[in-house]
This record gives structure tokens, C-alpha cells and sequence, in this order.
């Protein structure tokens, strides 16, 4: 007889539950799993897609989008702006790509970009007139202050003039607009991509809220992008969206159109109906009687300007051109502080038109003492706050944060203290 060989006790529970396991699957049938539930894996598989990189680890966060939302939401000023958020049911193909460049029912306007009479660019139309009205009609408005300088500088970078419409889904033409990825001014630009392009950004000033820089530097922006695709609504989706994401769906899709490309799953919603908005708002914009807005227009913006030398309060220089300190601070939404900014000799600021020869007649440089520097930003910090959540909320980086308060990488920090938050990153 021979002799049984006995297992332990641990590795018989072990065999015995990866039988179990494996019956369960076994006798399973695809069929047996509900259509919902494929759906909704399918769906959440679609729109992981952007955060996972092509080796299938996670990728690190795009921040080329102005529609990143941030986590404290109370933090938003008043002039938050967040057009590209409100989206319309989707719309499912097919629908026209043909590209016109007059309109079909008014051959006197015409347009120097491609432009598409479809059904979604139809229904944004729609939407600008009724759901959005009151705010397009506020946008249109405002439109008449800042589109002929536009244009102007569009025009010297050889550029379309009708990309000034950018402008107006981006911001609705305010230099203060502000979005929840701290994207700002008329052409909406997020920090890195607005110093890239020559804006100072500090904290005594914002070139990215004047329309004159801004708009030079969105010029130079979209001249790059159109030479890298070679096509206005391409690089008006990665005006949107980044170059890089842009590029990387036109590799996953082997697309070259973004028609094509608006029908894959690789690019945003958001991305793939801002050209669409744009189209429409365009559309509207060159003949808003059309569509039933009747428009006052703001009066253009002109200005005089002058050079100040040294930091100045601003109270002092509309005392010296004989207007308000309100009128210097609408004419110069750059300025962060009331003060023109230090370390910046030939600073350029702007005075309502006719008022430059009574500035020069009564400023004397040479007696304004310059103001103190003496703001000191402090965050108090908060249980659970790490050094990454502290330097995302004050948009700095951690290392500028780590220098300012004379902190090695594994510091410590604790609830109660408090850290200085670097003015200038």
C-alpha cells in the first residue's frame, strides 16, 4: 500500500479558494455582465484617456488649458470668466465641413479665416442668442473699445484679422477676465505661456491684462501654432487645449483635419466645440443685426502715453494729467498695485487721449520719492495642507516657496505657522 501524502492545512485553504475563484469565472458567460455596465466601463475607459501617457503610466498634468479647475473656488475674483465651460447636449455626425468664406446668405460678409455653416455651429448660434444674450450683447459691446487696436497688431503680424474674435470667447474682451486655471486677460493666458511670449508678470504688474501687449503677444502665439499645423482651426484647438495635446491626438488618430479629429475621443469636449464657438460668435459678430442684437458700441480705446522713469504712485500721476485715479487704473489694467512698477526705468503708461501735454506740464520725476516695497505675502497653514497644495494655490512653484522660507526639500511644516509666499516666481 502506498503511503498518502498529507498537505498542510494552510495550502488546502489556498487551492480551495482559487478553485472557487476560478469556477465562478468559468461557469460566468459574457453575456451574463449587463450592457449598462459595459457602457459605462467603456465610456469611463474614453475619458481616462488623456491622463494616462502612450506607455499606459500616468501622465503629468497638461496645464496648457485655461478650464483647469483649481480647489478653492471662493478664491476666484469677481471678473472670473469661464465661457468655455458652458457646453451645449452633444451633437452627434454627420454634419457639413464645407469651408465658406463668405457668408451664403450675405455675400458683402466675408471672413479671412476658414469658417463652417453646420448644425453645432447653427445651435451656438442659437445659444448666444438666447441663453447667453444678455452677456453677448455686453461682450459685442465691448468689442467696439478694443477690436480696432486688435486688428491693427493682428495685421502687422500678418495675421487674419478675424482671429480678434478669439478674444471674445475667451474673455468677452475684458482685460480683467480670470479663469479657474489662473489663465487672465483678453487673450486668456496662463502664466508660463504668457512670460514665454515676453509678458511681466509679477506682483506689482500683469501684461497679460493689457490689450496692446497681450494681443502682441497672442499674435506671436498663433503665428507659432499656425506653423506648426499649417491650419487656422488646428491651431485654434491648440490655442485651447496646447500644442502638445494637439499633436499627440493628431499621432493617436493619423488625423490632419480637425474635423477628423473632433469625431475621436483623444482630444476634450471643451476643445472640440471651441472652434465651433468661435465660428459662431465670428459669425455673429460681423453682422449682429442680423441676429437681433443692436449693438452701442464702447468708443474705441485710444490713449496717449508717457514714459515714467522711476516707480510712481498713481495718485500722483492723475493729480499731474488732471484726471481721477479711477480713469489711470482703467487705462492701465496691468497695474496691480497703485503704483507704476519699481525696477522698470522706462515704463510706458497710459493717459486718456488729449491729457499727455498737461501731465508733462505739471510732473516733476525728479521730487517723487519712489514707494516702499513693503508687502509681505504670509499663508497661515492649515491641517492637512502640504508644501505641493500651498505652492498650487499661490501658483508658485515648490522650490521658489522652499527658498523663500529657507526650507530644505524633506522639511517639515506645521499647522499654526505661517509661511512667506514669494511675490515673483
Amino acid at each position: 500500500m502506498s503511503q498518502t501524502k498529507k498537505f498542510p492545512l494552510w495550502f488546502a485553504l489556498f487551492l480551495s479558494g482559487i478553485f472557487s475563484f476560478y469556477s465562478i469565472f468559468s461557469d460566468a458567460d459574457a453575456s451574463d455582465l449587463s450592457a449598462s455596465s459595459l457602457e459605462t466601463t467603456r465610456i469611463a475607459a474614453d475619458e481616462s484617456i488623456d491622463s494616462v501617457s502612450d506607455e499606459g503610466s500616468p501622465a503629468a498634468i497638461d496645464r496648457s488649458t485655461p478650464l483647469e479647475e483649481i480647489e478653492v473656488e471662493e478664491h476666484l475674483p469677481e471678473d472670473f470668466f469661464d465661457l468655455l465651460t458652458l457646453e451645449l447636449p452633444p451633437v452627434l455626425p454627420p454634419f457639413s465641413m464645407e469651408s465658406i468664406l463668405a457668408d451664403p446668405l450675405d455675400p458683402s460678409i466675408t471672413y479671412d479665416v476658414p469658417i463652417v455653416f453646420n448644425e453645432l455651429v447653427s445651435d451656438y448660434i442659437v445659444f448666444f442668442q438666447t441663453r447667453l444674450r444678455e452677456k453677448f450683447e455686453l461682450w459685442l459691446a465691448r468689442s467696439g473699445q478694443y477690436v480696432p487696436l486688435m486688428k491693427d497688431i493682428l495685421r502687422e503680424h500678418q495675421l487674419p484679422e478675424d482671429l480678434v474674435f478669439l478674444a471674445l470667447i475667451e474673455s468677452g474682451f475684458n482685460p480683467k477676465a480670470f479663469s479657474r486655471a489662473k489663465a487672465a486677460g483678453p487673450w486668456q493666458f496662463i502664466k508660463g505661456t504668457g512670460k514665454k511670449y515676453g509678458l511681466r508678470i509679477d506682483q506689482w504688474i500683469d501684461e497679460r491684462r493689457d490689450p496692446v501687449k497681450s494681443t502682441a503677444a497672442a499674435a506671436k502665439y498663433l503665428r507659432d501654432l499656425f506653423g506648426m499645423f499649417g491650419s487656422w482651426p488646428l491651431s485654434m484647438a491648440s490655442y485651447n487645449a496646447g500644442e502638445g495635446r494637439i499633436m499627440r491626438a493628431m499621432a493617436r488618430t493619423k488625423a490632419d483635419d480637425f474635423w477628423e479629429l473632433k469625431q475621436s475621443r483623444h482630444i476634450r469636449p471643451e476643445t472640440k466645440n471651441y472652434v465651433t464657438k468661435f465660428m459662431a460668435a465670428t459669425i455673429i459678430a460681423k453682422n449682429p443685426q442680423k441676429y437681433g442684437f443692436f449693438i452701442e458700441y464702447h468708443p474705441p480705446f485710444t490713449y496717449d502715453e508717457v514714459e515714467i522713469p522711476k516707480a510712481t504712485a498713481l495718485k500722483t500721476i492723475a493729480k499731474a494729467a488732471g484726471v481721477t485715479l479711477a480713469e489711470i487704473k482703467a487705462y492701465n489694467p496691468e497695474l496691480k498695485k497703485e503704483s507704476t512698477p519699481p525696477g522698470y526705468p522706462h515704463y510706458h503708461l497710459k493717459l486718456p487721449a488729449g491729457t499727455r501735454e498737461t501731465f508733462l506740464a505739471n510732473f516733476s520725476p525728479a521730487l517723487e520719492k519712489e514707494p516702499k516695497n513693503t508687502d509681505v505675502q504670509k499663508h497661515r497653514i492649515s491641517k492637512g495642507e502640504t508644501l505641493n497644495s500651498i505652492a498650487r494655490k499661490y501658483d508658485v512653484s515648490v522650490g521658489s516657496l522652499l527658498r523663500a522660507n529657507a526650507l530644505g526639500r524633506n522639511s517639515m511644516i506645521k499647522a499654526g505657522h505661517y509661511l512667506i509666499i514669494p511675490t515673483e516666481d
